[in-house]
């Protein structure tokens, strides 16, 4: 079976070789070769060990050099000093793509040192070397998990980074909304020759994907990393997000990259889930949100964003100035959340229950949540027991999600936006000027007529 090209090698594997796979319980090898079995994987898994001849029941070769054919994939999982010959091997056998899965962190500056010496050796010239954290690769669609992490669920939000934690956080937060993953790569920064923006050029468009998430490496070189985020962005939202230090002229020359390259950005868990919510979410972009409170709410206006202006109804006898006065049991707050979306000013609602163990509260929060399933207009829910897209923790995390849902409307747009023209000193051409000139042949007359310098042998 021929190997395939780039990208076709990584999106869609046939053969894919595991060196150092092992049955030793909790060993790199055996928690990489066991997710890799354990997902719907249909392709062909080859293992290699030089002390068995098969490994969970799939034969097993004692050397790279015995295995016939070629392959997709090669993923190493050996210790550093193995890396000059396994690649001396890769490029004699004309196995293109390599993965060097590490704990990298682990590893003395020894062993470091010799892993960098041998990838520079050897990446380029026809192989492909890319080294990843121990979180790997993962893509749900395919049921392809090259990683020592459970298996992320199937979705729409591609996430690229460079620290397991951080992508164990993303996954966290896409589980609480109810979204998966489309892809997963967790690179190395330090070691890998392979870049984020070069695993962005590799992205390309994806039905699979409606969003993406950048963890940002500062010390990438950040002119080919914005390039490739603006050009990604013409066709998939990206999110960057950013968990280095920043002081405030940082972020100030961060946000003005982001509207020149037309992306998000997220400093902190709350802001990334907002993002996500604002990215994967159908809400459409609002200049207003009515507030439901079965509190008072006007604390809220000290959260309110610049692009996003808060609304407290009032109602006689039911809501004063947001506030659901008396008793609001279910049928009522059902009834006036129904009204207030009805009328032709409102935009969207939300609606805010304070904690109680109340067993009315649990059935308003359910009705509300119902209610929100069968409105044309948005409705969103802030509650303990409120989880999904739409629905909140905290009243301030739907207004953050809001706003950011009208900055990535407003940078999307000043994508569109032709500039206006410059004002500038050209002349009209007169056309009976440019007769006369043309009439007598005369160059000089001509660039005069038409407003340009004169010709260069002119005296």
């Amino acid at each position: 079976m021929p190997a395939q090209t780039d990208p076709g090698y990584f999106f869609m594997p046939n053969h894919i070789i595991l060196i150092g796979a092992s049955e030793q319980p909790y060993s790199l090898g055996e928690r990489v070769l066991s997710n890799l079995l354990s997902t719907p994987f249909q392709g062909k898994i080859t293992p290699v060990n030089p002390r068995h001849h098969t490994i969970a029941g799939l034969p097993a070769y004692t050397s790279l050099n015995k295995i016939p054919g070629s392959a997709d994939l090669i993923i190493t999982v050996t210790p550093p000093d193995s890396y000059d010959t396994l690649l001396k091997t890769c490029r004699k056998k004309q196995l293109r793509h390599i993965i060097l899965i590490q704990d990298w962190d682990s590893l003395s500056a020894a062993e470091l040192h010799t892993a960098e010496t041998a990838i520079r050796k050897h990446h380029g010239n026809g192989l492909n070397i890319t080294a990843y954290t121990t979180a790997g690769i993962q893509l749900p669609s395919l049921g392809l998990n090259i990683s020592t992490q459970d298996g992320y669920a199937a979705g729409h939000t591609a996430i690229l980074t460079g620290n397991a934690a951080v992508s164990r956080q993303i996954d966290n937060i896409l589980n609480k909304l109810r979204q998966g993953t489309s892809r997963h790569i967790n690179l190395h920064p330090g070691i890998s020759p392979i870049t984020s923006a070069d695993w962005l050029n590799r992205f390309g468009h994806s039905l699979h994907t409606k969003t993406a998430v950048l963890h940002h490496n500062p010390e990438e070189d950040q002119r080919r990393l914005f390039s490739a985020i603006r050009q990604f962005t013409r066709h998939t939202p990206l999110i960057l997000h950013i968990t280095c230090l920043t002081t405030e002229t940082d972020r100030a020359v961060l946000h003005c990259l982001a509207r020149h390259c037309n992306f998000l950005i997220s400093f902190n868990a709350d802001d990334l889930e907002a993002a996500l919510s604002a990215q994967l979410s159908d809400l459409p972009p609002l200049s207003r949100l009515d507030i439901l409170s079965d509190t008072p709410a006007e604390w809220l206006h000290a959260h309110a964003p610049k692009n996003l202006t808060l609304h407290f109804p009032n109602l006689p006898h039911h809501i004063r100035n947001g506030h659901l006065t008396g008793t609001p049991t279910p049928s009522i707050c059902h009834d006036i959340a129904s009204r207030q979306l009805a009328r032709p000013d409102t935009q969207a609602v939300l609606t805010i229950l304070g904690p109680s163990g109340h067993e009315d509260y649990k059935k308003t929060a359910r009705a509300l949540i119902r209610l929100s399933e069968q409105t044309a207009k948005p409705l969103l829910v802030n509650s303990p027991f409120s989880d999904g897209i739409t629905h909140f923790d905290t009243p301030a995390q739907a207004i953050r999600t809001l706003s950011y849902r009208n900055t990535a409307a407003a940078l999307k747009q000043a994508q569109l936006d032709i500039a206006p023209p410059q004002p500038c000193r050209l002349k009209t051409p007169q056309p009976q000027n440019i007769k006369k000139a043309l009439a007598a042949a005369n160059p000089a007359l001509l660039a005069e007529a038409l407003h340009l310098p004169l010709p260069a042998h002119h005296p």
